[in-house]
């Protein structure tokens, strides 16, 4: 866990190339986001969290959810098999693209 003044941030998805995903929260107001790193001289990029989920699809996205999954009490990480699937709900799917 990464730990400064305004955030704290855990990683949750990192590529061969290094760029870096981590989840982050403001402690200031309690906020949930994402973070990407694309590389050690380029801009960080940062997603509201609800944002994130809907427009990335990939491992990013489901190790986010992995995580998110851990976090929860009593959770654990979710499982290949699919049956810890996160789904849209389905009056939102319909605008959804596939």
């Amino acid at each position: 866990m990464i730990r400064s003044a305004s955030h704290t941030s855990r990683e949750f998805h990192t590529e061969p190339d290094g760029r870096r995903w981590l989840l982050a929260q403001d402690l200031q107001t309690g906020q949930p986001y994402v973070r990407y790193r694309p590389g050690e001289n380029e801009l960080e990029v940062e997603f509201n969290l609800g944002t994130f989920l809907v427009l990335f699809e990939g491992p990013e996205r489901d190790n986010l959810l992995r995580l998110i999954a851990a976090l929860l009490p009593g959770g654990e990480a979710m499982s290949s098999d699919e049956s810890n699937v996160v789904r849209p709900m389905k009056f939102i799917s319909r605008w959804m693209p596939r």
